[in-house]
């Protein structure tokens, strides 16, 4: 639903699906079931790899948990500023 709500307001994007994002310097990592970039899309735009060290985290994350709980925290550390 959000992509076509993007697409209908012509806003660029991209979705990464569910991606497993890591920080060197973090000893977690998180794989949201969806995640998008949106205002910083021209940042990641032709990408193959993703170094959230340099590159900026996604603007949206969405977790569907049902047999294990995410914490908010770890999304947070990795600056990851909308979670869903």
């Amino acid at each position: 639903m959000l992509k076509a709500l993007l697409e209908e307001l012509d806003i660029e994007f991209r979705s990464l699906g569910s991606k497993t994002f890591k920080h060197a310097t973090m000893l977690k990592g998180i794989e949201p079931d969806r995640c998008f970039y949106i205002q910083n899309e021209a940042a990641v735009r032709g990408k193959k790899r993703l170094d959230l060290t340099v590159d900026p985290p996604p603007d949206l994350a969405l977790e569907v948990d049902i047999t294990s709980r995410t914490h908010p925290d770890t999304y947070a550390a990795l600056g990851v500023p909308e979670l869903w």
